[in-house]
C-alpha cells in the first residue's frame, strides 16, 4: 500500500489554510485506509485536503491509498 505524505511549511506571519490536491491515478479503484486530516473526495481519481496551519508552523498530511483491481466491495479471498 502506498504512504503519501507532503510536508506543509507556513513562512507566513499570520495563519493561512493550504489546500493540497492529490491525483490516485494508480488504478480506478482506492481507497484511503489511513489520515492524517479530513479529505473531500473532488471527483473519480482526485482528493483534496485543505489544512489550517498556524503562522511560522509547519503540518505534515500524510495518507495510506489501497488500490484494488476488483471494486472494493467484491474484493475477497
Amino acid at each position: 500500500m502506498p504512504d503519501f505524505q507532503r510536508a506543509l511549511p507556513s513562512h507566513c506571519n499570520e495563519p493561512v489554510e493550504i489546500r493540497v490536491r492529490e491525483k490516485l491515478f494508480r488504478w480506478s479503484n482506492w481507497e484511503i485506509t489511513a489520515k492524517s486530516d479530513p479529505f473531500v473526495q473532488k471527483d473519480a481519481n482526485t482528493i483534496e485536503f485543505n489544512v489550517p496551519i498556524k503562522a511560522g508552523e509547519e503540518h505534515v498530511v500524510s495518507y495510506i491509498v489501497l488500490y484494488a483491481k476488483l471494486p472494493l466491495a467484491q474484493a475477497g479471498p
